[in-house]
């Protein structure tokens, strides 16, 4: 890694004399240089410091310094407070000369007139920010109308432009690029990115505020600003001309909700695509008050549901009225984007998610929220579906039986192909079991066959069985881990052991596993063979 270079600063003259007076009190142990008659010695210099302190032309921070070191003023130090009274009267009258002058406080350090009264307003606004400037001065300074926060003069430059255009031009969108000052363009678009993430200073949005700033650009690229009031003219025109067109449209459907889906009008296209711009310009608060009175007249709906929410309502509605029931299938290519729209309000209305005035809506046309068909069903009608159903479920009952009979529960795994109907069929009847839809008759059946009981993973039933087996063949369940004839089920017994371990199996494979005579410390040794007992 290469060094970093050392460059060395010139140092100022008031500092390299400082630096010198340092050496001569660490060698004679005090401050007290001879008289030097020389320009460039240090006593000449120690004596300008006396002078310029007694003359109150000695600042605070060198005065510090020179006390630290033990520098000693002479008599000019018990006039001390009386010369920096001088000093302060001084830089006030300047001050105020400065705004009788000029109409302000802003000064520049870059102008050299100026550099030395900055300098002092500066520390007076550090002094009252840190509470530590006296309050007869604070009171004086206050008076003259001083401001403690100073504005920067590149803002206030912009501003006094942007006050100009307005009296030039009678607003203040100034449009982009303008041509005559880019530089203005660009800073009232900064105005309003600032103010709209929230980093514009209160004071700037005050003074803007009462200029009469528009925080939205209402004039498009190319425009310029002597249009502005025909371009005005011609929004108040537009919506006057929209307004009308919903009246009409009021006056003949009844309501103020114009369909979006009118390609063959486009007037009523383009008065559907207004209404929703007046919903957002309202919801952003950027709609005016007598246009929005004036929209109240004609029962506005502030809050409308989605067009095209509101066509596959009006499509179910026509569903319903045809085939007497709400499952739309989605086998059908006429209904096939109307059975996804259901299928999501079922979803929406599961999950929490649906809004209250949909659900009211579904609710009063008598919409079921959960569906009676099986999934793939392309029945064409309710009345042909029940005698249909109730045959598939006696048919998958007596399967069920079957199944229970021979393997003691209803748990159908579904990785045997020849099981893959019944388990779907088991899984539909939990559905509706846990949303209490099942029939009285159907519930109690499917309880005699303890179709209620807890559910077990039907990977480790299929292990347990397999423990079973080998129960019966070797008399114990102390399975080695590793058995060749099935190393999973070794591998299983081992788990089972260290999860009831560390108090993660849960209680009820425990007792199942009690059941059988489960040994939960194995017997065996590291090479299979049983311990001694």
């Amino acid at each position: 890694m290469p060094s970093k270079k050392c460059v060395n600063v010139p140092l100022g003259r008031w500092e390299y004399m400082f630096r010198m007076l340092v050496v001569f009190q660490r060698t004679h142990r005090h401050c007290q240089v001879p008289p030097n008659s020389q320009p460039v010695s240090l006593g000449a210099w120690a004596a300008q410091q006396v002078a310029d302190y007694q003359a109150g032309r000695c600042s605070a921070q060198r005065i510090r310094r020179l006390e630290r070191l033990g520098f000693d003023f002479g008599e000019g130090a018990k006039r001390t407070t009386r010369n920096q009274d001088a000093r302060w009267e001084r830089h006030f009258v300047e001050l105020l000369a400065f705004h009788k002058q000029h109409g302000h406080y802003r000064f520049s350090r870059k102008i050299p007139e100026q550099q030395e009264l900055a300098v002092w307003i500066s520390s007076q606004r550090s002094l009252q920010l840190r509470g530590k400037l006296r309050p007869d001065r604070q009171k004086r300074l206050e008076d003259a109308g001083l401001p403690w926060k100073s504005l920067s003069l590149a803002w206030d430059r912009r501003y006094t432009q942007l006050v100009a255009f307005k009296n030039q031009h009678g607003h203040c969108d100034v449009p982009c690029r303008w041509p005559e000052s880019p530089q203005l363009a660009n800073w009232v678009h900064i105005q309003r990115q600032k103010r709209k993430h929230g980093t514009l200073k209160e004071e700037r949005r005050r003074k803007l505020d009462d200029l009469g700033f528009t925080w939205v650009a209402q004039l498009r690229h190319g425009y310029f600003p002597a249009s502005m009031k025909h371009r005005q003219e011609q929004f108040n025109q537009q919506w006057d001309a929209h307004f009308l067109a919903l009246k009409q449209f009021k006056e003949q459907h009844g309501h103020c909700r114009v369909p979006r889906n009118s390609d063959d009008d486009s007037l009523l296209y383009s008065v559907s695509v207004w209404v929703i711009t007046q919903r957002m310009l309202a919801r952003r608060g950027l709609l005016s008050e007598d246009r929005r009175e004036r929209l109240d007249t004609l029962g506005f709906e502030w809050r409308s549901n989605h067009p095209a929410w509101e066509r596959f309502l009006a499509g179910l509605v026509d569903f319903h009225r045809r085939f007497l029931h709400f499952d739309v299938p989605a086998g059908w290519p006429e209904y096939k984007s109307l059975a996804t729209w259901v299928k999501i309000q079922r979803q929406r209305h599961y999950d929490g998610e649906l809004a209250a005035d949909r659900v009211a809506r579904l609710d009063q046309i008598g919409f079921t929220w959960t569906s009676i068909f099986p999934p793939g069903s392309n029945t064409r009608s309710f009345l042909e579906f029940m005698p249909r159903s109730d045959w598939a479920w006696e048919i998958r009952f007596a399967e069920l039986q079957a199944f229970h009979q021979a393997h003691g529960h209803c748990w159908v795994p579904d990785t045997t192909p020849a099981w893959h109907r019944l388990e779907r069929w088991t899984r539909i009847q939990r559905a509706a079991w846990k949303r209490n839809l099942l029939p009285a008759s159907q519930r109690s059946r499917l309880a005699a066959l303890d179709f209620g009981k807890p559910h077990y993973h039907p990977g480790w039933d299929r292990h347990y069985a397999e423990l079973l087996d080998y129960k019966a063949r070797f008399q114990d369940c102390d399975v080695p881990s590793d058995w060749p004839e099935n190393l999973v089920l070794g591998r299983w017994v081992s788990t089972q052991r260290m999860e009831r371990k560390h108090g993660r199996l849960d209680q009820k494979r425990v007792d199942r596993l009690n059941q059988i005579g489960f040994v939960w410390r194995s017997l065996r040794q590291c090479h299979g063979h049983r311990r001694a007992e």
